[in-house]
């Protein structure tokens, strides 16, 4: 249970898309952001019931040794990855919704700007 590097992502959204005025309906996010939480919780309970089976491995002798001692570490090691998965399921949950709710308070913040320039730009040319 090392740590990998997988390098960056070098995948593009989309050739028309850019990141700045990217749009997704929050309905249909809704449903991945469930399915997002039912496969965390799944992760959540396996990596504890994984830890549970390396723990009663040492428990019963079935291990010994140098070898009770990695299992002992796996186990301590799913338990953690347990708890990352249920603190990310928390995370992603306030996220999104607190990006749902921000989403149209930015809209409006960019339509005013964009107004407001217009104005400016009226004032310049009537002040000429």
């Amino acid at each position: 249970m090392g740590k990998y590097n997988l390098g960056k992502s070098k995948t593009s959204v989309n050739v028309q898309i850019t990141k700045d005025n990217l749009y997704i309906d929050e309905k249909r996010c809704k449903k991945l952001e469930k399915s997002i939480e039912k496969n965390l919780d799944v992760l959540e309970k396996s990596m504890m019931n994984i830890e549970v089976i390396l723990n009663k491995a040492v428990k019963t002798g079935a291990v010994t040794s140098s070898r009770a001692k990695v299992f002992k570490s796996w186990g301590r090691k799913c338990k953690s990855q347990a708890n990352s998965a249920s603190k990310l399921k928390e995370k992603i949950s306030t996220s999104f919704a607190e990006d749902a709710k921000n989403y149209p308070i930015k809209l409006l913040d960019e339509r005013i700007m964009e107004l407001e320039k217009k104005l400016a730009s009226l004032e310049k040319v009537e002040k000429r």
